[in-house]
């Protein structure tokens, strides 16, 4: 009797790991899920205007969508603060110490080659936070990059196609900013990495 208790326990707590919460197939399912709601739900292409799906055309776009960051420098007296009140917030220059460690600097710009789309990398330095002004802190040492993309008309250089230079790659950053009114914050900025060439259709007006 003792030992079949010791197999039910066993399946028991091998079917828990199997089909729980936390399992690989529970895992699984969330995913499946989450990619049928992203499909169903999410539109990418209201980043850039109003494209119709049905004639597969723009009625208004594609541009550049406006970025909630700049890359204004940050003034001296600005730094100086946020230097002071780091290190009365030892928890959070040791967030940022940490976050440079892994960061991977792999931009370069390769020699014979020219980019159809201008861009340039730089370092968000502001952020705005509901009609508020917050500064990026220390953003070189978050690893916190985006990419500056000129939307120039006629990239592909095909003259029957319209094409254009549209940020993409959009990647989620959690940064550390300081606000006047609410000090040290944790916030999630999802910035373009990439300036890419994309054709397209306009609709017939």
């Amino acid at each position: 009797m003792q030992v079949i208790t010791v197999v039910f326990a066993i399946s028991l707590l091998f079917w828990s790991h199997v089909v729980g919460e936390d399992s690989p197939v529970a895992k699984q399912a969330e995913r499946r899920d989450t990619d049928l709601y992203a499909y169903s739900e999410y539109d990418k292409t209201s980043l850039y205007g109003e494209y119709n799906k049905e004639d597969k055309c723009w009625t208004d776009g594609p541009t550049n969508p406006e970025l909630p960051v700049g890359d204004e420098c940050q003034s001296a007296a600005v730094k100086l603060k946020i230097e002071y009140l780091l290190r009365k917030n030892p928890a959070v220059n040791e967030e940022i110490k940490e976050k440079y460690l892994h960061c991977a600097n792999t931009y370069y710009t390769p020699y014979g080659l020219d980019n159809v789309c201008p861009s340039e990398v730089t370092f968000p330095t502001t952020v705005e936070i509901y009609g508020k002004t917050c500064y990026i802190v220390k953003p070189e040492k978050q690893c916190l990059t985006y990419v500056k993309c000129d939307d120039a008309p006629g990239c592909s250089g095909s003259t029957t196609e319209e094409s254009k230079c549209l940020m993409s790659y959009f990647r989620d950053f959690n940064a550390w900013v300081y606000c006047e009114n609410c000090g040290f914050t944790m916030v999630k900025l999802r910035l373009p990495q990439c300036c890419t060439c994309n054709k397209y259709e306009e609709c017939d007006t």
